[in-house]
């Protein structure tokens, strides 16, 4: 056999495997002829070749070496990518493949599928240190790529839990966390550090830099007593902590001279963002300690709102504070007064979408909600363009005149209808005597 041309050799092996495929010494010998003469495609079919008919224990060692010749050697990134997915059918689980899925899918610029096989390979690490780097560098992706904060602190989150001593992790999940308002969850992720062994001093600053962020939300103030509370214990000397729990503690004595001077600010304002700011929280300090100031709360939030209607963290406390009490024809009125009076489309968006949730989750209203959701579509920038996502499919009449929307439930209902059979401004609310009031 060795004193025949490359071809002949080529041919002859070829032969032998058709007549036996199991034949090893046969597929070596054909391997190795490949190799010498560097033609890598003829490679990679062989390698997929034999892969198919269950050699190597499946087939996943000889898909990995096909999909790594395809993509390191042939740089095609096409059939690289059709050999891995081939490979992870077979071996979900496989961190070469799926290292190699992310190398590609970041030379592609497709970073929803890096963060895909980002996670998977993640799930699939064993080490709890090299999962933690894993889930960090996903956070990263999420927050700088895709800006989706919310996913990126779930995952920082993960990084620290996995690997306390990972400093990086804990500080990006508190910077997204803190920028989503979401207090709680600040603090218990540094409470799990603290738990976890963290490093104090820095643990003390990270207490008292949310101690000292809560002084101006009221409604969190005890979120707040409990961060300073921890700061002090890890360090005596945390910065701001002193006088963050100074004003924290005056609060219940000197709110109502708080919320004069920051009503009297706000009017003297001459940006409406700041004069929505200082309007808010002087709502924040009437719902934190007031407890007969339920229409003054409604009336500075909902000043606030208009003069910033896009300031969604001033829905947040609407619903927060009215959510307490239990007062959900409350909130859907001032949701409603809100959603006739802004002009805002994102805005108006925000407010038909938490209108739905409350008429189909507190009145069990379908009609209603499917109304408000169709009224949050067409509010969008996008218009058009954005409102096929807003059904799963069209609905038409029945014979009988009577419609369903997708899923066999009933249309969004109009209110009322004009002469020309178009229904009024979706902006537009039942008030007294509608269904939402005879629910009383």
């Amino acid at each position: 056999m060795t004193q025949l041309g490359p071809d002949e050799q080529e041919s002859a092996h070829l032969a032998a495997l058709e007549a036996t495929p199991a034949d090893e010494g046969a597929f070596h010998a054909l391997e190795s002829l490949y190799q010498r003469n560097d033609r890598w495609e003829d490679l990679v079919s062989l390698y997929e070749g034999r892969a198919r008919q269950g050699a190597d224990g499946g087939g996943s060692g000889l898909l990995a070496k096909a999909a790594d010749l395809a993509h390191r050697r042939m740089r095609n990134t096409a059939r690289a990518e059709e050999l891995y997915r081939q490979l992870l059918h077979a071996d979900p689980l496989h961190l070469s493949a799926l290292l190699s899925m992310v190398e590609i899918y970041e030379e592609r610029g497709d970073f929803t599928a890096v963060a895909e096989a980002l996670r998977r390979q993640a799930d699939a690490t064993a080490d709890p240190r090299a999962a933690a780097a894993l889930y960090l560098k996903l956070g990263k992706v999420f927050e700088e790529r895709l800006l989706r904060r919310d996913r990126a602190a779930l995952f920082y989150a993960r990084a620290s839990r996995l690997d306390p001593a990972l400093a990086e992790a804990r500080q990006a999940a508190l910077r997204c966390q803190l920028a989503l308002r979401r207090w709680a969850q600040a603090k218990r992720t540094l409470d799990g550090a603290r738990e976890r062994g963290a490093e104090k001093k820095a643990l003390a600053a990270e207490y008292a830099r949310l101690a000292t962020l809560l002084v101006d939300e009221p409604l969190d103030h005890g979120v707040g007593i409990e961060a300073v509370t921890e700061a002090l214990a890890l360090d005596r000397a945390a910065p701001g902590a002193v006088a963050a729990r100074e004003r924290l503690e005056s609060a219940p004595r000197t709110w109502r001279g708080d919320v004069k001077a920051l009503v009297d600010q706000a009017a003297k304002a001459k940006e409406r963002r700041t004069a929505a700011h200082l309007y808010l929280r002087a709502a924040g300090l009437h719902a934190a300690y007031d407890p007969d100031g339920s229409a003054r709360v409604l009336e500075l939030a909902e000043r606030a709102l208009l003069l910033a209607p896009a300031m969604s963290h001033g829905l947040d406390l609407l619903e927060r504070f009215l959510s307490a009490r239990e007062d959900w024809r409350g909130l859907a009125d001032a949701l409603a007064r809100l959603a006739g009076s802004v002009r805002d489309r994102v805005a108006l968006a925000d407010l038909h979408l938490r209108l739905a949730r409350v008429d189909l989750v507190r009145f069990a209203d379908a009609n209603q909600a499917l109304g408000s959701r169709r009224s949050s579509c067409t509010s969008r920038p996008a218009g058009a363009a954005r409102r096929s996502t807003c059904w799963s499919g069209t609905w038409r009449p029945r014979p009988s005149g009577r419609s369903t929307a997708p899923g066999g439930c009933a249309p969004p209902r109009s209110r009322s209808r004009s002469a020309t059979g178009r229904a009024p401004a979706p902006t537009s609310r039942p008030r007294a005597g509608s269904t939402r009031a005879r629910r009383r």
